[in-house]
C-alpha cells in the first residue's frame, strides 16, 4: 500500500506494533514525490501483488514525470 503524506512522520513505533502484534513486516519511504514512483517500489520485490480492478497498467508505463502525475478519471 502507498499513503501520501503531507509531510514526514516517524514510523517506528508503528512498524515495531505491526510486527510484535501481527507478524507484518512493513517499509517506509520518504522519497516518493509521485504515484508512479511509490507503485514501482511497493511491487519491486513481490511478483504476485494485486490491484485494484479500476487500477490502470502502470507495468508498461511510460518513466516520465508528466506521464506519471496524470489524474485517472473515475468511472
Amino acid at each position: 500500500m502507498a499513503v501520501k503524506l503531507d509531510r514526514n512522520r516517524r514510523w517506528l513505533t508503528v512498524r515495531n506494533y505491526a510486527d510484535k502484534k501481527h507478524g507484518l513486516k512493513l517499509n517506509f519511504s520518504s522519497s516518493h514525490a509521485n504515484y508512479f514512483s511509490a507503485w514501482k517500489y511497493t511491487t519491486k520485490d513481490d511478483k504476485a501483488f494485486l490491484e485494484s480492478e479500476c487500477h490502470p497498467d502502470l507495468k508498461n508505463a511510460p518513466q516520465r514525470q508528466e506521464a506519471s502525475r496524470a489524474r485517472i478519471a473515475e468511472i
